[in-house]
């Protein structure tokens, strides 16, 4: 598994040198997360929010969702009975603060960063986890998607994650670790703008349950993975574990 320590201090880092950090675009309604995510068992994600926020305790984590929680607010509005909580790095924009007003007691927001969350939402408590357009900013995406589902997710729960970065070749070989472990899971990819396209890089959009813990063994070269303004971020090294056999 990744280090934690160090990859939340590195995550940390990012955070606190992009404290304006637009996490979710502030289109993110369910009709776009229906686009954006893949189906998980032929049912698009809006589906799936209808179903698990019926359930008892059906609690629901979004990563990022700016600071006037577009989903947040049509979920709550839709489903009144689900518990939401949402980590963000903004406050909470007053216009959303008063539609949500009427959702106190099962509307949680925290203003903090991933890299905090530790500290702040409940282990193995969430049936549905969901970051939209957030993991491109992040320093080390196959971690969020390792610490939110073998973290926060519970046994039965579902991770929804579009837009993570990664070299054609090295998802290959995730999505074949994935798929002889028989992990349940549904995946699309995109091809992001020329310039990343052209470092072989494509934009992988991931939809899990959680059956077992998750671990994405790989570990690559010296080149570069880069944001999607074509920045280096850091050597493929950091993005991925030693392999363990």
């Amino acid at each position: 598994m990744f280090k934690s320590a160090e990859t939340l201090s590195e995550l940390s880092a990012v955070e606190d040198r992009l404290p304006g950090l637009f996490f979710t675009k502030e289109d993110s309604s369910l009709a776009q997360l229906n686009r954006s995510f893949p189906d998980f068992l032929g049912r698009p994600f809006e589906d799936w929010v209808r179903i698990l926020a019926a359930r008892k305790g059906g609690s629901i984590l979004e990563v990022g969702g700016g600071p006037n929680q577009v989903a947040a607010r049509e979920i709550m509005a839709r489903y009144p009975g689900a518990h939401f909580t949402a980590i963000e790095r903004r406050p909470l924009s007053d216009e959303a603060a008063a539609d949500l007003s009427g959702h106190l007691d099962n509307f949680r927001y925290h203003q903090a960063g991933f890299s905090e969350a530790g500290d702040l939402l409940d282990e193995n408590a969430y049936r549905l986890i969901f970051a939209h357009n957030v993991v491109e900013h992040l320093p080390n995406p196959f971690y969020f998607v390792e610490e939110a589902h073998n973290r926060y997710l519970r046994l039965g729960g579902l991770l929804f994650v579009n837009n993570i970065p990664v070299y054609q070749d090295v998802w290959e070989k995730v999505r074949d670790h994935l798929e002889k472990r028989e992990y349940r899971l549904n995946w699309s990819t995109t091809m992001p703008e020329s310039v990343k396209a052209k470092k072989g890089i494509i934009s992988v959009n991931l939809a899990m349950e959680r059956a077992m813990p998750v671990s994405f063994p790989v570990r690559e070269g010296d080149r570069f993975m880069t944001d999607f303004y074509g920045h280096p971020m850091a050597t493929r090294e950091f993005f991925y574990q030693n392999p363990q056999s």
